[in-house]
């Protein structure tokens, strides 16, 4: 009967995708840059930058349909910022992230959202791409400025003579 049971519980444990899981929860800590040895560890063995990737690994694991990460390359070598970047790049769900890592999001953004003196603009396609918009819009502000700055100094002059034919 106990046998029985365990076949059964067993049974069911593999249908639901255990052992893939177990091997996903692995292929994750070590992706991120653990040990075999420290899967054993108790959480509070490490320190704030091992727990930061522990809790980046639960969130990965446990397969969200919009993922939300603030600066995720932070606390990570280079060997876990390039698991992370396959693996987000392989990922079917939503992805917003927030990054400095320019690496980091000219591999995997296509889509930049920037706010800019409290306006927020949208702009498709990938980082180099946003790079070379960005500069375009800047060029043609800093045009307009100059324009604006000729015509307000032109009425400016015409405001001040304006002043002097009321005296004479």
């Amino acid at each position: 009967e106990l046998f029985d049971r365990y076949s059964e519980l067993l049974h069911r444990y593999q249908l639901l995708g255990g052992n893939s899981y177990e091997a996903g929860i692995e292929q994750t800590l070590l992706g991120l840059g653990f040990k075999r040895t420290d899967f054993n560890r108790s959480t509070a063995e490490f320190s704030g930058g091992w727990r930061m990737r522990i809790e980046l690994a639960r969130i990965l694991l446990s397969i969200p349909q919009i993922l939300v990460l603030d600066e995720p390359s932070n606390h990570l070598d280079i060997d876990s910022i390039v698991w992370l970047e396959k693996f987000l790049l392989d990922w079917k769900g939503s992805l917003l992230f927030i990054s400095h890592d320019r690496v980091f999001l000219q591999k995997l953004a296509n889509r930049i959202v920037e706010i800019d003196r409290g306006q927020l603009t949208d702009w498709p396609g990938d980082y180099p791409t946003y790079v070379s918009r960005k500069q375009k819009a800047l060029e043609d502000e800093e045009k307009e400025n100059a324009l604006f700055d000729k015509k307000l100094s032109a009425e400016e002059t015409w405001i001040r003579q304006g002043i002097k034919a009321r005296r004479t």
